[in-house]
């Protein structure tokens, strides 16, 4: 195997994250405008988005390789739309398996997770990325 194929791999999985803080930014004002959280939380709903969001990522670096990651990233290389959504449709049934959030509803946490996820399967599409 190429030298250089092995240290990027090591170096990949010392990684944990993935997203950029402008990124995680970006999602949480998407989120802020699509869910309404419960009131006893409105002084902390962006503190919980972004933990949310850094989970959703944690787990996403250890499930996509990075270079299908990094789609995210490019207009030039990606998923077609229905490899995206056919992949979306996977990954949200795995990481809402793996994420509980317990002060709030199932629904509420799943459209979360979906939200998330949407919005990182949609950059994915070739031709998009997160801005």
């Amino acid at each position: 195997m190429d030298p250089k194929v092995m240290v990027k791999v090591e170096k990949d999985a010392e990684g944990k994250y993935f997203l950029t803080d402008g990124q995680i930014e970006i999602i949480v004002d998407i989120l802020l405008k699509v869910i309404k959280l419960p009131e006893y939380l409105e002084s902390i709903i962006k503190i919980i988005l972004i933990k949310v969001i850094k989970r959703i990522d944690s787990l996403l670096y250890q499930l996509l390789p990075n270079e299908i990651y990094d789609f995210i990233n490019s207009t030039k290389v990606g998923f077609s739309p229905e490899e995206a959504k056919e992949i979306k449709v996977r990954i949200v049934k795995l990481i809402n398996d793996r994420i509980d959030i317990p002060f709030l509803s199932e629904d509420i946490e799943r459209l979360i997770i979906e939200t998330v996820i949407d919005i990182l399967f949609t950059a994915m599409i070739k031709g998009n990325m997160l801005k």
